[in-house]
């Protein structure tokens, strides 16, 4: 069980718009999550441009498997997260609906809103292919190794390798075994799946936020431990990828 406190904040042009929001979304809370604690910190007046706007955060202290903690990281998205409780070691099933719940939630938001995570990133393997007892040490110190599914086109079979395996680079994860499929669609269309070596769980979380593989699983390790320093880490870099992604789609429609 995670113990931690959430600091989200509301903004607006109106002071009591800002009051009326964090108090509804506190009653909301209430009704189906476990809140030890709740405080509203003082609205502040602030100047943008000359234009005045009002600023308010509500501090949230909630328990919740990490399960809950993750969705209500990507619902809130707290500027500030602080973990006063939590170690968690979660088994391979476990984990996987965890990033099923992520991969399904950053496709309805992208869907609903019109836009998707743009991934940037040099390619930092010339093909795929790594040193079996590379794998073995980065499991031994935390790693964990993948399979993962992802959807695309391109022009060519080749070229549609390639973007995928650059931007399975820029997340953070070596690419070890690679082929494709194609399926029905404009030029060259298909899937393309991988087995991916990660060095470190925080970028597996990023990588399925940013990603979205249709499909994954988890060759090794049988279970994973989350510190509480990951967890927490977990929890704001997911706050902050949806966070900027809501925010990409606002300015866009300006």
């Amino acid at each position: 069980m995670i113990d931690c406190t959430f600091y989200v904040e509301a903004q607006s042009n109106s002071k009591i718009a800002v009051e009326n929001s964090l108090q509804e979304l506190l009653r909301e809370m209430k009704q189906g999550t476990d809140v030890v604690e709740s405080a509203f910190e003082e609205i502040l007046e602030h100047e943008h441009e000359g234009q005045p706007y009002y600023s308010g955060v509500l501090r949230l202290r909630i328990k919740a498997d990490f399960r809950t903690y993750v969705a209500l990281c990507m619902r809130l998205t707290p500027t500030a997260i602080d973990l006063n409780e939590g170690k968690e070691m979660l088994e391979k099933k476990d984990l996987l609906k965890v990033f099923g719940d992520i991969s399904s939630r950053i496709t309805k938001l992208s869907k609903k809103l019109g836009i998707a995570i743009q991934q940037t990133g040099g390619r930092i393997q010339e093909k795929p292919g790594i040193d079996p007892y590379v794998i073995d040490e980065t499991l031994n110190y935390g790693g964990l190794l993948m399979k993962m599914v992802f959807e695309g086109q391109s022009n060519s079979e080749e070229q549609l390798k390639e973007a995928v395996m650059e931007s399975v680079n820029a997340s953070g994860g070596f690419v070890n075994k690679m082929n494709s499929k194609r399926t029905e669609g404009p030029e060259w269309t298909g899937v393309v799946g991988m087995e991916v070596l990660f060095e470190d769980i925080e970028d597996v979380f990023l990588a399925v936020v940013k990603l979205i593989p249709v499909a994954m699983s988890i060759v090794e390790p049988e279970t994973t431990t989350l510190s509480m320093l990951e967890i927490q880490n977990i929890g704001m870099d997911l706050s902050e990828v949806v966070h900027s992604f809501v925010t990409e789609s606002m300015a866009s429609q300006l």
